[in-house]
């Protein structure tokens, strides 16, 4: 097989997946990176309101800037604020 038709199979079944989403998780998050990284660690809370809180996450990156570690915030949303229409 070529690797157009593997591409096209493994682009399907993410596409499957994503649409059944909202049956299977309670909230999904995603970001797409330019390449994947292979470990991720929670921080701390950094802050909290009613509808989400705010979360650090520290992950490391490969690619451009190889063994760089980026320290990010993550808004997540509280359990019944996410309408799962709205996750596309």
């Amino acid at each position: 097989p070529s690797s157009g038709s593997s591409t096209v199979g493994m682009s399907t079944a993410y596409n499957q997946w994503k649409k059944h989403t909202p049956l299977l998780y309670d909230t999904l998050i995603t970001h797409n990176l330019s390449y994947p990284s292979p470990c991720l660690r929670w921080g701390h809370v950094v802050s909290e309101d009613s509808t989400a809180t705010i979360q650090r996450i520290f992950y490391s990156e490969r690619g451009a800037s190889p063994n760089t570690i980026v320290v990010a915030n993550v808004k997540i949303p509280k359990p019944k604020m996410t309408d799962p229409t709205k996750i596309v």
